[in-house]
């Protein structure tokens, strides 16, 4: 559907996004008091065949799935089959780590486990399947990274134990529980289980860029390993409907989704911006709540301005996009006649917990890494594997960006045991954003450069050109 009088502006917006980030396709659906105003799919959805991503088309929604485990952990304390203040080991008698973890601290990501996505020797295992025990397990050797409620940490082992409680307390499937009690009374046919058996005709496959260079088939996880965390597919029809569903009360109670959407404090009073699969914040327009996604090749975010009931989902089929700020915003800001949509800092990217300070040789991290002389025991034995000769290879196309000028520090965030370095990188022909992920040893063990060039508005909230951004979402 595409209406109203701002169709030909948020195309305008769009289609400068994808061409100037190389996106290759993409589906995006906007909706205003619960009205859709435009929905249309760009590029391609298989780049191999050529075929046309469409509004129906369904996509790896990555962590928007937690929203999804959320509401079914809230299903069954409604049928006061469980509490959030319970204990897991009440529901997984195996699990005898960090005892006084809660489902709450599951929830918010204040348990203090650490993410299973982090670990030396995920790259390996993630292409064969595993139960969710086994995901659980490979993290179990680890200390918590601090006391249950202490602190904030976004760990994807947290949702992958929320469904091993649902399956435990339903006794049935997962996929089965999101299929029959959560969405059964929904009408929603492309949310399912990421399972290759499923998938339609029209399924986004996902398609990477490393370090600018051209698409190539993305290399994914096994479905299973995105079990409760990020194991769904949808499309942006089905994401509004249940985006108006939960706030409507067709799924859980009114006093259940506003626990979903408020967020989280720690032991020491501090609020985390983040409650139940939903990350929180204010804007210039009021209150945002939104959740966004990221697997290889896919790059999601379902973001709802509260106070203005503007709905915007933006799904993609290739990794390490920011559509937060190049795409969302600037259609808000459009919406609204608010410029200041497009400004920095006036949202968290993310939660957090304390402040991470950026380490002071990450220019010479980067240099060297230029240089091909970012080896031996600097790096670890993982980015050590993802440094294929063809990857090493395409290090000289970076080159042709001229002498890399300066760092610019933006984000970090905290996944014990690594923290991830977020810059702007001035080359001599181009701004780009660097992601530098640095393990607790020293050890370096992720570089992405991507491309970050962001629409700005120039003169009036209707007239819109592209130019290099300054920062982006994460």
């Amino acid at each position: 559907m595409i209406g109203g009088q701002y169709a030909d502006a948020i195309d305008q917006i769009v289609s400068a996004a994808i061409s100037r980030q190389a996106i290759p396709g993409l589906a995006i659906l906007v909706a205003q008091h619960g009205q859709v105003i435009f929905a249309r799919g760009y590029g391609l959805r298989d780049v191999a065949d050529g075929l046309p991503v469409e509004r129906a088309t369904s996509f790896r929604i990555a962590s928007i799935s937690k929203q999804f485990t959320a509401a079914a952990i809230m299903q069954l304390k409604e049928r006061e089959l469980l509490t959030l203040n319970d204990q897991v080991g009440r529901y997984l008698p195996w699990f005898r780590y960090a005892p006084d973890v809660t489902i709450q601290h599951l929830m918010t990501h204040s348990s203090g486990i650490a993410g299973y996505t982090e670990t030396d020797d995920f790259d390996l295992r993630c292409v064969s399947a595993a139960d969710p025990r086994e995901i659980i397990e490979t993290v179990l050797d680890r200390e918590p990274a601090f006391a249950p409620g202490g602190d904030w940490q976004y760990s994807n082992t947290n949702y992958v134990i929320l469904g091993s409680i649902l399956e435990s307390v339903a006794q049935k499937s997962y996929a089965e529980i999101v299929h029959q009690d959560l969405l059964g009374a929904l009408d929603l046919p492309s949310t399912v289980p990421d399972d290759s058996a499923l998938l339609s005709a029209s399924a986004a496959m996902g398609v990477s860029a490393i370090w600018l260079g051209p698409w190539e088939p993305a290399n994914g996880w096994h479905p299973s390993w995105a079990f409760g965390t990020a194991g769904l597919r949808s499309n942006v029809l089905d994401l509004f409907a249940w985006n108006v569903a939960l706030r409507e009360g067709r799924v859980i109670s009114e006093s259940s989704f506003r626990a979903m959407t408020t967020s989280a404090t720690l032991t020491d009073g501090q609020d985390v911006a983040y409650g139940f699969g939903f990350v929180l914040g204010m804007s210039p327009v009021g209150r945002v709540r939104r959740h966004s996604g990221g697997l290889p090749g896919f790059s999601l975010d379902n973001t709802t301005f509260v106070d203005r009931e503007i709905d915007v989902i933006v799904l993609a089929n290739c990794g390490s996009l920011f559509t937060q700020r190049s795409i969302t915003r600037p259609i808000v800001a459009l919406l609204t006649n608010e410029p200041r949509l497009c400004s920095i800092g006036f949202e968290p990217e993310a939660p957090s917990g304390r402040p991470i300070s950026h380490p002071g040789n990450a220019l010479s991290l980067v240099e060297l890494f230029l240089a091909e002389r970012l080896d031996g025991d600097r790096i670890t034995d993982r980015f050590r594997r993802f440094l294929t000769p063809a990857r090493k290879k395409r290090i000289e196309t970076l080159r042709l960006l001229g002498p890399l000028l300066s760092l610019h520090a933006m984000e970090s965030a905290r996944r014990d045991p690594v923290t991830i370095f977020s810059y702007r990188a001035e080359f001599e022909a181009r701004t780009v954003r660097t992601d530098v992920t640095i393990r607790d040893d020293g050890r370096v063990d992720d570089l992405a450069i991507s491309r970050w060039e962001l629409p700005v508005i120039h003169g009036a909230a209707r007239h819109w050109t592209s130019s290099p951004g300054t920062e982006s979402d994460f």
